[in-house]
């Protein structure tokens, strides 16, 4: 286990970026995140955006900036009516395939990693782990963000399109992801089929 960091230093997976920041807000819900961001436009401090802080190279950090840490805003809730789970931006893999499988249900695309946040990995654009599907985005329905004005925007392909499209893959850049709804299908039981090559 590594060694704790000094106040004031925040570093991520990979122990290696360790950078002096100005304060990380525990976000839990909107307030927190609309409070912190007024206090960075106050301030004039950059903002940047942490969950499971497993996007390495100091992109979840900002020197002498205010990191908002999301793995508080955790809420995961399957919609039976429209068949797609809502998860904030801070809910860890793991816990929304638990949720989607109280119904019998699962993601529509996944990523690989269990332990990283909805929300890092939507900024990320990442790869899920199933062969011959697109990126983890094709699988999401639509997303709230917030703008560095504190304004909460819903965007998707048929609303705020151009919004939609510059936050996924955006590493934050663009806006903070709150909460992501993301199509689902049915489970099914697979059979895994194994052979060694030399």
């Amino acid at each position: 286990t590594a060694e704790p960091l000094p106040p004031g230093l925040l570093d991520d997976a990979s122990r290696m970026s360790a950078t002096p920041v100005a304060d990380l807000v525990h976000v839990r819900d909107q307030v927190d995140l609309k409070e912190a961001m007024e206090r960075a436009n106050r301030e004039q401090r950059p903002v940047a955006v942490a969950g499971g802080q497993l996007s390495m190279g100091a992109q979840s950090m900002v020197a002498d900036g205010i990191v908002l840490d999301m793995t508080g805003y955790a809420l995961v809730r399957y919609k039976p009516d429209r068949e797609v789970l809502v998860a904030g931006a801070g809910a860890r893999w793991r816990e929304v395939l638990a949720e989607a499988d109280r119904y019998g249900r699962s993601p529509s695309i996944a990523p690989c990693m269990a332990d990283a946040t909805v929300g890092g990995t939507l900024s990320a654009n990442a790869y899920g782990w199933q062969v011959g599907k697109p990126p983890l985005s094709a699988g999401v329905r639509e997303l709230l963000v917030m703008l560095a004005d504190g304004a909460f925007w819903r965007c998707s392909r048929e609303q705020n399109a151009e919004l939609f499209s510059a936050v996924l893959g955006g590493f934050g850049l663009f806006a903070v992801i709150v909460e992501a709804t993301l199509d689902t299908v049915a489970n099914r039981a697979c059979r895994i089929e194994t052979e060694l090559l030399p």
